[in-house]
């Protein structure tokens, strides 16, 4: 709907496309190179251990790994 509404009867073609996931990253999600021009991810973390992003990083990391693996 976004990108219909934006694009094509608002007729706005400077965008900026940006994907991103939360907490546990799953590239079968990723929507593809064609229509995202940046990619992240984020993370409300609260472990109940303090701050350990730890998971979080091990997240991202299989994220890209996963991706770079697409094209």
């Amino acid at each position: 709907f976004t990108f219909d509404y934006l694009t094509k009867e608002k007729q706005l073609h400077n965008l900026i496309w940006v994907w991103s996931t939360a907490r546990v990253a799953d590239p079968a999600w990723y929507p593809g190179d064609d229509v995202v021009d940046i990619g992240g991810c984020d993370t409300y973390l609260a472990p109940a251990s303090g701050n350990d992003m730890q998971p979080w990083a091990e997240s991202v990391a299989a994220l890209r790994s996963a991706l770079r693996s697409l094209k």
